[in-house]
């Protein structure tokens, strides 16, 4: 008998997907999860997103405005990852941008962390 994928098997694959920066991968499973009827929530669209941390910012804002679309309400971990995305990417407008976004969002523990890296 066949094993079924369910959203566990899922978000396991999309962490390991992101621990390994494997970012393509990351994204063909988000969107085969989703595919399959099942709910991506904040895990698996973080996770995906983490995996985009090695600057694929502009990818990680796509999975970032995915999340409000699937119904899986960002958090901070969302938003760092994000930032981290930028930061790597070069994109310090877009962190501009974001560190005031997350502040209006609600998720002021996320900071600018562009002079940590100077």
């Amino acid at each position: 008998e066949a094993a079924v994928a369910d959203e566990v098997s899922y978000n396991s694959l999309i962490s390991a997907c992101s621990a390994a920066q494997a970012w393509e991968v990351a994204l063909r499973t988000m969107s085969e999860l989703v595919a399959s009827g099942l709910k991506a929530d904040v895990v698996s669209c973080t996770a995906a997103i983490a995996a985009c941390s090695g600057g694929r910012w502009k990818e990680a804002l796509r999975l970032l405005a995915a999340m409000r679309a699937l119904r899986a309400q960002p958090n901070s971990a969302s938003a760092a990852v994000v930032l981290q995305a930028c930061i790597n990417g070069g994109s310090w407008s877009t962190v501009r941008a974001m560190r005031q976004s997350a502040c209006m969002d609600g998720l002021s523990q996320v900071r600018d962390t562009r002079q940590d890296l100077e």
